[in-house]
Formats: structure tokens, sequence, C-alpha cells
């Protein structure tokens, strides 16, 4: 939730403002070490720049109501493949309604506020961001 520009700096602040004591510089050093400098860079997990989902909840969502369709843990490949097909008629469907302009179900009061913070926050792009998010 910090723009990309700013990363580096954010966590220059957080470092700074941690605990001075060996748990917390191992996880200082971690963080630094595998998704500040290390092979999962700010480009491939920050989501700044990110309108869509926030988490992977939908992924989990999804998978909760195939599961039981399928009606066991390994089913083979044709079981499989008819599931993606009665699968891709309801995305059609969906994908209808969407087009016919159906905005489907409004969002919780709760979810929509937390968006609008987001949203302003992210619009201000000061060096107090981080901080207003981890105070929320």
């Amino acid at each position: 939730m910090v723009p990309l520009d700013e990363v580096e700096n954010v966590w220059a602040d957080t470092i700074a403002d941690s605990p001075q004591n060996e748990q917390a510089t191992l996880l200082m050093d971690y963080v630094t070490n595998t998704w500040i400098e290390g092979p999962w860079t700010p480009e491939m997990w920050n989501h700044f720049g990110n309108d869509s989902h926030r988490t992977n909840n939908h992924l989990k969502g999804w998978h909760h109501k195939i599961n039981p369709i399928a009606q066991k843990s390994h089913p083979n490949i044709f079981e499989v493949v008819g599931l993606l097909k009665r699968e891709q008629s309801t995305v059609e469907v969906k994908l209808q309604q969407l087009d016919g302009h159906w905005r489907g179900p409004a969002r919780k009061r709760k979810y929509r506020t937390i968006d609008a913070r987001i949203r302003s926050l992210k619009m201000n792009r000061g060096t107090e961001l981080w901080k207003q998010l981890m105070c929320y």
C-alpha cells in the first residue's frame, strides 16, 4: 500500500522506529533480504497501483464453491473438464449480466469505507502514508 518509489524509504523509517532487540533485528534482516532487496522485489508484491482485490479471499471462495461440486478429492481429468465447462457457463452468464450493467449486490458499508480510506491515502502519497495505514 506504499507507492513503489517510496518502499525503500518507508522501510528504512520502519527499521529506524523498530525496537532495538535481537528478534526485531532478525525480522528486519529477513524482510530486507527477502522482500526489499532479495528474490521477491517490491515490483512483484507491491499493490499500491491495484484497485481490485486486496487479498486472495476471492480465490478461496471459488475453491470453496468448486470443491463440493467436484464431490471428491481427486477427480479424474474428464470430471475436471466437465466441472470447468459448467463453471465457464456460470462465468458467461455473469459476463452477460455485467454487459447489461447489472451491478450485483452492494458491498458492505464496512468495506466501502475501507476502500474509500485506502483510495484517499493513495491520492495523498505523503510520507505519513504508511503510519496512517498502520494506525487504522
